[in-house]
């Protein structure tokens, strides 16, 4: 079994029902990081009655993928949004940055694109160029960001978009949590 330094990478203790039942996993992280730990969260908000939360106390690491995703159906010249709630689950105010890996099945110029919005100002830009750094977001505090994709008239059948999010803190860049959005076209 690999050897893991818990002061450089970002440790945790997992439970979950023996049945493994979906939803029931709960990552409580740990450190042995002198100072206060850094805990970044990201959550998806499901569009439901209910208003259920995706991912939230539940941390995973960008680079592996992992369980918090949602995926929606769309049909040619509609727009779909998912909400995105990132979290402070740290034990001091910290800057927070959003940045995604590429996209798949995305072409700039083809039948699906995507914006990101904080509030109504649009950060796509930032977020792909770098990222966008939520800052001195307290402990506890919640920001929230959406992503909207539209499918153009010209969106075929089986046409799809991923965007994978990695939500870091700022005083340590390795401590992530990631999650995972989609549309395909129908």
């Amino acid at each position: 079994m690999p050897q893991v330094d818990c002061v450089v990478v970002a440790c945790g203790i997992a439970v979950a029902d023996v049945g493994d039942v979906e939803g029931t996993m709960v990552i409580a992280p740990i450190s042995f990081r002198p100072g206060p730990v850094p805990r970044p969260d990201a959550i998806l908000k499901k569009r439901t009655v209910e208003l259920q939360l995706v991912g939230d106390n539940v941390y995973e690491n960008h680079a592996a993928g992992g369980t918090q995703t949602l995926g929606h159906p769309i049909v040619p010249g509609d727009t779909w949004s998912f909400a995105l709630r990132m979290q402070n689950d740290g034990e001091a105010t910290d800057d927070l940055r959003v940045k995604p890996d590429i996209p798949t099945g995305v072409d700039t110029n083809g039948p699906l694109s995507l914006r990101i919005f904080v509030g109504y100002f649009d950060v796509t830009a930032l977020v792909f160029g770098g990222g966008f750094v939520f800052q001195d977001v307290a402990v506890g505090e919640t920001r929230k960001m959406a992503v909207q994709f539209r499918a153009g008239p010209a969106a075929t059948s089986g046409d799809f978009i991923v965007l994978r999010l990695a939500l870091s803190s700022e005083a340590a860049p390795e401590v992530q949590d990631a999650v995972r959005v989609s549309v395909r076209v129908f």
